[in-house]
């Protein structure tokens, strides 16, 4: 019988998981730390390297076709041995090669498949409003880590706290997964949620990382791995992957937000985005516009629930159309937006000239230390060329 809720798909969650993910090039492993993953893709070594989109392309077919490691691998040597990027990780001979190709695959196969679980599962509770349960499954054989095989088989609600830190994968090459349950499905099974004097209490222990220092983690997790992959984004998260692109060479800049703007997720997010749990980087403001709109970061979010007022009152938008906002940024005319005749002091408006009698006009606010997308319409000269006097200078 089967102990799943779902039966695993060619796994829409999954791929939707990973093409959120924000390119994101690091010089080592621990720059990018925990739940930073659930939001980032990266590759230890890749900055300075035009590598992430050939490596995240090949992961996107993987996980949209069940492409094999050894197409993967066989995908990829070729274009990273050229571009020199095994030679910068030591990786000289085939038997590295494919060892560094394995770990990529495997941490990024596994904790898309992770997180899109733990999306259906909340996607069952949200729309069933019955309480689903989590079933650590470790495999058992002679490889599996001790306090893995002490997890096996115990079943909490999803807002139980053990799933914060124990929520597999759990490590480097970590094979654990899990089950989902409605509260239906466990009874109709013989399975009950694990006692709570069975459930193994978190031992945290300090360990060393280099780049971080000493930390706490918990015992039995790699360090890397002491998060829920499946957990949701926060300001945090957003404000550090803003940095990351402040601090980033501009054609790496330039080359992130292309990979973004074409990319199937920001599709879906243009098409079925609604809540604002939900955002995407549409544009990247430069210095001089930074400081006269006060932004603390150069990067521009837009939200799911921007992206479903959009739809409701632009229909005709298509995503190719957002690749203007960056024009506007880049050569348009700026100002203060205005709202019942008062200047707005965090809000900006500007307008891009985008064919003979076509224009395009966006606006957008500075929140704290965020910069959010507000909306595009295409118009006419007639309707805003006078009223946008570009005050707000470049």
């Amino acid at each position: 019988m089967s102990r799943f809720l779902m039966q695993p798909l060619p796994f829409d969650e999954a791929v939707q998981f990973f093409n959120r993910k924000l390119p994101m090039p690091s010089g080592h492993y621990s720059e990018i730390w925990q739940a930073q993953h659930s939001h980032m893709f990266t590759v230890a070594r890749s900055a300075g390297f035009d590598i992430l989109n050939d490596i995240r392309s090949e992961i996107d077919k993987a996980l949209q076709n069940g492409t094999t490691f050894a197409d993967f691998k066989k995908n990829l040597i070729p274009t990273l041995d050229k571009k020199g990027w095994f030679q910068s990780v030591g990786a000289d001979n085939k038997r590295k090669q494919a060892r560094r190709l394995r770990v990529i695959y495997n941490t990024n196969m596994r904790t898309a498949f992770s997180a899109g679980r733990w999306g259906q599962a909340q996607a069952v509770q949200n729309q069933t409003g019955e309480p689903v349960y989590v079933e650590y499954m470790a495999l058992l054989d002679d490889r599996t880590r001790p306090q893995h095989r002490a997890w096996d088989n115990i079943i909490l609600p999803m807002d139980d706290p053990f799933w914060q830190h124990h929520y597999p994968p759990n490590g480097w090459g970590c094979r654990c997964t899990v089950a989902t349950h409605t509260k239906t499905g466990l009874e109709t099974r013989g399975l009950s949620q694990t006692d709570a004097d069975d459930v193994p209490k978190r031992e945290p222990v300090k360990k060393e990382v280099k780049g971080r220092g000493p930390i706490w983690v918990t015992k039995g997790i790699d360090p890397a791995f002491d998060y829920n992959i499946g957990a949701g984004y926060d300001k945090q998260i957003r404000t550090f992957g803003a940095s990351k692109w402040d601090i980033a060479p501009q054609d790496i800049r330039q080359a992130m937000l292309q990979s973004v703007l074409i990319g199937t997720e920001f599709k879906r997010f243009i098409t079925q985005g609604t809540f604002n749990t939900e955002y995407t980087p549409i544009g990247y403001t430069n210095k001089a516009l930074q400081t006269a709109t006060n932004a603390k970061t150069g990067l521009v979010y837009m939200s799911g629930d921007t992206a479903l007022k959009q739809r409701l009152h632009h229909p005709d938008l298509t995503p190719a159309d957002y690749m203007v906002v960056q024009q506007v940024f880049d050569i348009g005319k700026v100002d203060y937006d205005v709202i019942d005749g008062v200047k707005q002091s965090n809000r900006y408006v500007g307008i891009v000239q985008t064919g003979t009698k076509k224009w395009t006009k966006i606006a957008w606010k500075v929140v704290d230390d965020e910069v959010w997308f507000l909306s595009l319409f295409k118009t006419t000269k007639a309707s805003v060329a006078d009223k946008i006097k570009g005050e707000v200078k470049k």
